[in-house]
């Protein structure tokens, strides 16, 4: 085949998809679906994202070691207080 083939995974509890029973609303998720995802793919893969999707990528890359490269842009880090709240859909209480 030649070119490119694009997928954009659409994250549980974020854009359209419903999460399933059980989901924890934990971003530690995201990089796993992320990196067992890549696993599926025969050709090599390269992760595109920004946001906290430039940072899903990174640590996604890592649980997936095939990848051939991360694309990445403003790098998001769930883990700082100040970027949840600011990337939060409604304010903490």
């Amino acid at each position: 085949m030649l070119g490119w083939q694009a997928l954009a995974p659409d994250l549980p509890g974020y854009g359209l998809t419903l999460p399933a029973p059980g989901f924890a609303w934990d971003y530690a998720e995201w990089p796993t679906m992320v990196a067992e995802l890549a696993k599926t793919w025969a050709a090599p893969v390269v992760l595109l994202e920004m946001s906290v999707g430039g940072l899903t990528a990174v640590h996604a890359a890592r649980r997936a070691p095939a990848s051939a490269g991360i694309i990445a842009a403003t790098l998001l880090d769930m883990s700082d207080p100040a970027a949840v709240g600011g990337a939060a859909r409604w304010r903490w209480r």
